[in-house]
């Protein structure tokens, strides 16, 4: 939190005050922080590029280990290996000075440094709409101690003449400027190519009157400063005075990108508060972000239209390029049988209004309506209803408002699966079944048979079971289709006990492989369908008044692997295929051998065991090559504990032995990993005895005070020296891990997650029942890869996507409960290279997030300002913008969110906006051809496959079988069921699928807080999500950043 003695302002109390005073004269003070977005790196980038390549000169064929040199993990490396090989600056040394002069000695070899960067620099909206506040009088004079000259370089775009003034031209500071002159002065400040103690006396005092002048400026005009860390003791002296001297009229706000300042400007800010000063600390304040707010509040007519004119408001969406999605055609090797079959539905319903609608739950009182009649009807902006108008006005009679309308069935009121039409027409579709194949149903989407087929004991309680089928309508492209999904029903009389249900429907349905879910589909098909022809189906039953017309063959779908034979098909089979696909071979993982050389593998742990992590040889460089591991646990259970953590050094080999078909053996720590691990014993400083909570705590109080409890034990060891922290939770505290009492919502490991990234504290939650898990290897494989990773060492990194792509996750977090309109709503932006590595992320509060199906989406403004967001982090990276940003979520991307991230994003070539879900309806079943026609294959359909269904969308299966640690063998991760796909929408971008499909597999396998060879979803997605729901429980997290592992 910032120190309350800091004088502060929220960033719009600061723009309301500049508004305000608008017609009174204000100065701009900008320092680096400023030009970043322009193409000029900050002076903290500056130092980090000057570390790695001192390391890197020094450590030849460590490039690549080093080349994000933006993680902490890398950076922390770099500087242990700098502090013992001498290359550090006594505290009382500037860094920035201190390398520059280490890395290029040479004083022409550093401005050689930063030529490239000025020359190629263009200045970005901040410095556009900073001309634009200048014509109108806002800003009289720029100040700076950078020496890019983007704000002449703007300002020659603009109605504006910039009278630069420099300490080889100071004379010009003492004219006065004429109407439409910005006067730009350009600081020497304590460093630029040299120190400005090494410069000419000349010089230096030219120097000092500049800075005189800068005093001068201040008795009458307030000074806004920005991206300025207040490094130079001798630019801070000329501001420390000119806020101290006497009769200073004007306010001074220190606009900073932390959350806190610097200890030299907080000592300003103090200090001036002290002496009764207007002076303010501005947090969370980017130069772009900063002068848009001013621009959109303080300019008007024509200035304001150029404003957003530069903001990208006006931009057209046609300028975002949208392709078809592509892949190469060849003939098919396999096929692929789907559950939908061809549906067509009826084409007009009736509407009418009510008198008066109910004031809440207005879909459960229309169903409690109409429920077990022939007359279906939905809410929207009038009753939309399905049956006969007597039927209708007998159950509504009095509240109809006017008359019952016959109105058509548009395209795009069935766009939506969840839309009001779609569940009008399934409604209708379940009941008009039922009635004609004396089935019982809900009559909303689930059908079942009247007599159980079985009966399943849960505990101490007999259940009945009923097979049963789940339908759905799925719009692709022009056609509707009617998805049949198997499963089980349970009697009304069961539903209180949703626990035992849920197991014993995981229990049958779990075992419902590829064969066995065809048999239960094709069961399901024959009760409804003819097996031959087209079957109709009335609504109401035998009225002929609404008809449904269902296909008597599902959609097929052909798919073409690689190193297999193509397939001829039948004749009479091409009108089955519906859609076309395609299989990429499962992505290559990164590793280093003990020689440095990178090595390959597709499966992350046989990687591991054979070859060691990508980041050991770099590790092994540091002088601290140990993992140490704390423990939190209570005092009964910690001989277990103990015992448990004393075989992390031993082999355990799967308990599958030859039948296993991913796992290897687990070979102890230090083999594996190349560096030991530590674990403590009880009565060790790093084990911590949790006190005992009172049995006769509630659920709330004793989560409560079991957070606490956690909390108080990792302060007591965070003077320790420790890697990560271990937190034991025994079965007997399952009832406090958290609680959902509806009017507040608490969960212990997300709060204690939370308060430990604030301290850059990893953390590890090991539950009891981990403990008595049989097979060893695998519980070892996936803490050991856990704790490996959270010690912030890099396991394994992707191999082969495009090192010029970027990767982004956006991720939210909200509060569902809150009232309409007072919803805060939390995203996070997280960045991924092309080797799958987490960068930085930011998190950030959507200011005016519109909120649609319970799901927050973005205003124009707020996209743009995340686009920025994004576009500066990129630049931290790297110093450079890629030439392909690819952006993942799980909302669709709408128009204002795709405009302001494009107009964020200036300067990427290539951007590609896809949205991400689980499927929830269509389902396939894999088959291998024999003997001239298809059987069910052994497996279910291959990881990496895909399905283009239309233009724009396309199936994608992350979850699947693929190839197994042994040759030739298959491997299928969970072996639950048969898998469901993602589904891929494209909003922008012009690459082909294939591409998308091999990103999106290899980021799958980027989880390093497990051992599992896959992710259902990308990283970007899952990482996203998880920053944003632990980051919501922040103190602070306005642009904090901090390494995505605390979070895991």
């Amino acid at each position: 939190m910032i120190d309350k003695d800091i004088p502060t302002f929220e960033l719009d109390t600061f723009v309301r005050s500049i508004g305000v005073n608008r017609g009174s004269p204000h100065a701009l003070f900008l320092g680096a922080g400023a030009s970043v977005s322009s193409g000029v790196p900050s002076a903290k980038a500056c130092i980090w590029q000057w570390k790695g390549s001192i390391f890197c000169t020094n450590n030849p064929g460590f490039e690549e280990q080093v080349s994000e040199i933006s993680l902490k993990a890398v950076q922390d490396r770099i500087d242990r290996w700098l502090q013992v090989n001498g290359y550090y600056p006594d505290k009382s040394e500037d860094e920035y000075s201190y390398f520059i002069e280490k890395c290029l000695p040479i004083a022409d070899d550093r401005r050689r440094f930063f030529e490239p960067w000025i020359r190629k620099a263009r200045p970005h909206v901040g410095y556009r709409l900073l001309c634009l506040l200048a014509e109108v009088g806002l800003f009289r004079s720029i100040w700076t101690t950078n020496f890019d000259g983007l704000v002449a370089r703007a300002a020659s775009e603009f109605d504006l003449t910039p009278v630069e003034v420099g300490i080889d031209s100071k004379e010009r500071i003492f004219r006065q400027p004429e109407r439409n002159e910005l006067m730009c002065v350009s600081l020497h400040g304590d460093y630029r190519y040299d120190p400005l103690k090494n410069t000419s006396k000349e010089l230096q005092a030219q120097e000092i009157e500049l800075k005189n002048a800068l005093i001068s400026t201040l008795r009458t005009h307030s000074l806004v400063i920005i991206g300025y860390s207040g490094r130079d003791p001798s630019v801070m002296d000329a501001i420390r005075t000119a806020v101290f001297q006497e009769n200073a009229m004007g306010k001074i706000f220190w606009c900073g990108f932390s959350d806190e300042p610097s200890s030299d400007v907080a000592s300003l800010l103090i200090d001036a508060k002290e002496k009764k000063r207007q002076v303010y600390y501005v947090p969370g304040a980017a130069f772009d972000d900063v002068l848009t707010r001013i621009a959109h509040h303080c300019l008007e007519r024509s200035h304001l239209s150029s404003a957003k004119q530069i903001l990208g408001e006006y931009a057209e969406k046609e300028k975002l390029q949208l392709n078809a999605f592509s892949f190469p055609q060849g003939d098919p090797t396999t096929l692929i049988k789907s559950n939908a079959w061809p549906i067509e539905c009826p084409t007009e319903m009736f509407e009418f209004q009510l008198r008066e609608w109910p004031n809440n739950q207005v879909w459960k009182w229309m169903s409690q309506k109409t429920a077990g009649l022939q007359v279906v009807a939905v809410p929207f902006k009038k009753v939309l209803a399905l049956g006969t108008l007597d039927g209708i006005r007998k159950i509504f009679s009095d509240l109809i408002d006017g008359e019952i309308q016959r109105v058509p069935i548009s395209d795009q009121d069935i766009r939506y699966e969840d839309g009001a039409v779609v569940s009008l027409l399934r409604q209708a579709l379940v009941r008009a079944i039922a009635s004609k194949r004396d089935l019982c149903s809900d009559g909303n989407r689930v059908l079942w048979k009247n007599e159980k087929y079985t009966t399943e004991r849960e505990g101490s309680n007999l259940y009945d079971v009923h097979h049963a089928a789940r339908l759905a309508l799925r719009r692709i492209g022009g056609q509707m289709y009617v998805t049949i999904d198997p499963t089980v029903h349970f009697p009304a009389e069961n539903s209180d006990n949703e626990d035992s249900i849920r197991n014993i429907r995981m229990r049958i349905l779990g075992y419902q492989h590829n064969d066995k879910f065809n048999k239960a589909l094709n069961n399901w098909r024959g009760l409804i369908l003819s097996p031959n022809e087209p079957t109709e189906f009335d609504f109401p039953a035998k009225s002929a008044s609404f008809r449904f017309v269902i296909k008597s063959a599902p959609a097929f779908a052909s798919i073409r692997q690689p190193r297999r034979g193509s397939i001829k098909l039948p004749d009479d089979f091409g009108r089955l295929i519906h859609h076309h696909g395609f299989e990429i071979p499962e992505q290559s993982l990164r590793f280093k051998s003990r020689a440095r050389h990178t090595v390959t593998d597709t499966l992350p742990l046989r990687g591991l065991a054979a070859h060691g992590p990508f980041d050991q040889s770099f590790v092994s460089q540091a002088d601290d090559d140990q993992i140490r591991v704390a423990v939190i646990c209570p005092r009964a259970e910690a001989p277990f504990l103990e015992q448990f953590l004393s075989v992390g050094s031993q082999i355990h080999n799967p308990q599958r032995g030859a039948k296993e078909e991913y796992l290897v053996p687990y070979t102890g720590f230090e083999r594996i990993f190349r560096v030991p691990v530590k674990f403590p014993s009880r009565g060790d400083p790093l084990w911590y005895t949790i006190p005992e909570i009172d049995s006769q705590f509630d659920q709330r109080s004793g989560a409560l005070e079991l957070s606490r409890r956690i909390r108080q034990g990792v302060s007591s060891l965070s003077a320790a020296g420790r890697s990560v922290v271990l937190i034991f939770t025994p079965d007997r505290w399952r009832l406090w891990r958290g609680f959902n009492n509806g009017e507040e919502k608490f969960d212990v490991h997300d709060f204690v997650k939370a308060y430990c990234v604030q301290r850059g504290i990893s953390t590890q939650f090991l539950d009891q029942d981990t403990l008595g898990y049989q097979d060893k290897c695998r519980v070892w494989w996936w803490l050991s890869v856990a704790l490996y990773s959270k010690a912030m060492r890099t396991p394994w990194v992707l191999d082969s996507l495009d090192p010029n792509t970027a990767f982004v996750g956006l991720g939210y977090s909200i509060d569902q409960r809150a009232d309409k309109g007072s919803h805060i709503v939390l995203g996070c932006s997280h960045v991924y290279n092309a080797q799958g590595q987490g960068l930085q992320f930011r998190l950030s509060r959507i200011e005016n997030p519109v909120i649609f199906g319970g799901n927050p989406f973005m205003s124009f403004q707020d996209a743009r300002r995340l686009g920025e967001s994004i576009r500066t982090l990129f630049w931290e990276s790297h110093l450079k913008l890629p030439s392909r940003v690819v952006i993942h979520k799980q909302t669709p991307f709408r128009g204002d969110e795709q405009r302001g991230l494009h107009a964020g994003l200036e300067g990427v070539k290539d951007l590609e906006l896809i949205e991400i879900n689980f499927e929830s309806s269509l389902r396939y079943i894999n088959s291998q051809p024999q003997n001239g026609k298809f059987i069910e294959a052994r497996y279910p359909v291959r990881r990496g496959t895909a399905v283009k269904l239309t233009d724009h969308e396309a199936l994608l299966w992350v979850h699947g079988s693929t190839e197994a640690a042994q040759t030739n063998w298959t491997y299928y991760q969970g072996k639950r069921r048969i898998p469901g796909p993602v589904v891929l929408r494209r909003y922008a971008g012009t690459s082909d699928l294939a591409t998308l499909v091999s990103e999106i597999l290899g980021l799958s396998k980027m989880d390093w807080n497990s051992g599992d060879l896959y992710a259902k979803l990308p990283a970007t997605i899952q990482s996203s999500k998880r920053i944003a729901r632990i980051g919501s429980l922040l103190d602070r997290f306005n642009n904090s950043s901090y390494d995505y592992r605390l979070f895991m």
